[in-house]
């Protein structure tokens, strides 16, 4: 037997040492590979829109960034206050437990740079000033800077105010977002 083995190991030795030497992982050149030919024939994925969420304030739905945090507050007074707070950082509902005046306005103890801050307030407004929501720059309040805002928008419609307070160096970004938001909104 050892002898009919014999020269089939001889061929196959022979066979393996004339092959050409593969190249170790560490030996391949730092090229990218070619795409196949019907690689390159495929569809490229069309790019996704940021994630957003529709949600709702009373009969009105929005759409929002899904990254954003939404808290809806307790209500101590009647018809003004805070009703909800929208939010790229972390919020809770600043007055849980007592009726806190002034604070019950900060669900956050300090925006983040580039952070932005939406509160959905009652008030007495019962016509809307223009046919569709605009964003108003107004003078930034007193709760917004006490958080670390720099600049403030606001939109009203009948029975609440929304008001944005925008924190640097990002404002633009926040205030495209923060109009995005207004101009979706729409009674359900």
């Amino acid at each position: 037997m050892k002898t009919r083995l014999a020269p089939i190991l001889t061929l196959i030795l022979l066979a393996a040492c004339a092959a050409p030497p593969q190249p170790s992982a560490s030996a391949l050149p730092l090229t990218s590979p070619q795409p196949s030919p019907s690689a390159a024939l495929a569809p490229t994925p069309m790019p996704t829109p940021s994630a957003v969420v529709t949600t709702f304030f009373g009969s009105m739905s929005f759409v929002m960034p899904a990254s954003w945090q939404e808290v809806t507050p307790r209500v101590w007074t009647v018809p003004v206050g805070p009703r909800l707070f929208l939010s790229n950082a972390p919020i809770a509902d600043p007055c849980a437990l007592s009726e806190r005046g002034p604070e019950c306005w900060k669900p956050l103890a300090e925006l983040p740079s580039s952070g932005i801050l939406v509160t959905f307030a009652g008030s007495a407004t019962t016509t809307l000033p223009n046919p569709s929501p605009v964003a108003q720059e107004i003078a930034v309040s007193g709760w917004c800077q006490e958080i670390g805002g720099e600049r403030a928008l606001t939109s009203n419609f009948p029975g609440f105010g929304v008001i944005a307070c925008l924190r640097g160096p990002n404002l633009a970004a926040n205030e495209v977002l923060f109009d995005q938001l207004l101009i979706s909104m729409k009674r359900s």
